[in-house]
């Protein structure tokens, strides 16, 4: 079979090849007596039944904290002067993550074939995002690829940071409205069957209002196939509805334009949009480019105008501040802040300022809209427990009050 590897000789020098063996022990040792350290081997057919199937890793959910993890530790050992090619294999030997392991193995037999970082990291897009690949780049083309990897793991962690923040703050709501409607289920399809049978022992007409209770949970209860049925195909026509570009400029303008959301969701998109390129333009990337893959990456429709307007402004001989002005779903002073900024030189360094006050400005929004939230949960709760308690406990009451 034919096998590939990777190799060093006696004097450290890291070297790649393929050789002829009737195994890969019989490859090993044909290697060690070469007098190469091997690094790795594989037999050729299955590396390229892989890349048929896609890039390595590909099948694999990477999640971000391995991700971050992972590119902390690339970081720190190129501060403490690890080369970078040293810095992979270790971190392709290391990788607890069996879908970051193989896209580590994979970066570090591109790199030690002789491709640079940013070009091994662009087979894989569902792991390293457009505007992580281009920083690389730019920080491969100017030498300060160090300087670079620090920010993008800052960016890293402030994203997943960010994420956790909001998850953690809607945790307690999400799960107290699974509570309503596991009360609620329980109160129709186990509860008031019973008390139905105690009034039908009565011989007298329950009230109105427990009437209405009743016969809602004995339509439920007869009809729960077809209510499941139309529950799934009104969620499906919803899932392909969101898809749709006018139902998305809706959803888009309405998340930023409605009364209670738009103070958290505008500061945290700006926060998040302003330090991405800010990050980028202090990596080295060119502002234009910085521009269209912000564009790529941002998810609101508005952002995604606002950044063609700013590329449009750009290449005109215009400054992105007109732009940013003009926009009035910015955050009030974001864009006075950065047209300063543009006209001193400290364009990068104070949209990273900027975005990261503004994060932190929209985190606390949301943390005030969780605070409102979780008392308007808790008393609608309870009232509609006490509303069905209340409908069947005093017709129940006034009955064995009129029997005695």
């Amino acid at each position: 079979m034919r096998l590939g590897y990777q190799a060093k000789d006696r004097n450290g020098m890291r070297t790649a090849g393929e050789i002829e063996a009737a195994s890969v022990a019989d490859g090993r040792a044909q290697l060690r007596r070469q007098g190469l350290f091997l690094i790795a081997i594989e037999p050729i057919g299955e590396r390229a039944r892989g890349s048929l199937a896609g890039p390595a890793g590909s099948g694999r959910r990477v999640r971000t904290g391995d991700l971050v993890t992972w590119m902390s530790q690339l970081t720190i050992m190129c501060q403490s002067g690890v080369t970078l090619a040293d810095a992979l294999q270790h971190l392709a030997e290391s990788t607890r993550s069996p879908g970051l392991r193989a896209i580590a193995q994979a970066l570090n037999l591109d790199v030690a074939n002789g491709n640079s970082l940013s070009q091994a990291m662009r087979k894989h897009p569902h792991v390293f995002q457009e505007t992580f690949v281009a920083g690389i780049a730019a920080g491969e083309q100017s030498g300060n690829i160090v300087q670079v990897l620090e920010r993008l793991s800052d960016l890293l962690r402030n994203e997943k940071r960010l994420r956790s923040s909001i998850w953690a703050m809607l945790t307690y709501p999400m799960f107290l409205c699974g509570v309503m409607v596991a009360v609620l289920v329980a109160l129709v399809f186990f509860v008031l069957p019973q008390f139905g049978k105690v009034f039908a022992g009565f011989g007298r007409p329950a009230p109105p209002i427990t009437q209405l209770l009743l016969d809602v949970g004995e339509f439920s209860r007869t009809n729960a196939v077809a209510i499941a049925g139309a529950s799934l195909l009104v969620t499906c026509i919803g899932l392909y509805a969101v898809r749709l570009p006018i139902a998305r400029r809706a959803w888009d303008h309405l998340a930023m334009n409605a009364l209670v959301l738009r103070n958290a969701t505008r500061t945290l998109a700006s926060g998040r949009s302003f330090f991405l390129l800010g990050t980028m333009l202090q990596s080295g990337v060119p502002l234009l480019e910085c521009l269209r893959l912000c564009r790529s990456a941002a998810r609101n429709l508005l952002f995604q105008n606002l950044f063609d307007r700013m590329e449009h402004d750009l290449i005109h001989g215009n400054g992105i501040s007109n732009s940013l002005l003009a926009a009035e779903f910015l955050p009030s002073g974001a864009a006075q802040m950065i047209a300063t900024a543009e006209r001193n030189g400290r364009l990068g360094q104070v949209l990273i300022t900027v975005g990261q006050h503004f994060e932190e400005e929209g985190e606390n929004s949301v943390r005030n809209i969780v605070k409102l939230a979780e008392p308007t949960l808790i008393v609608t709760l309870g009232l509609l427990v006490a509303v069905v308690v209340l409908s069947v406990m005093l017709p129940l009451f006034d009955a064995s009050t009129m029997v005695q």
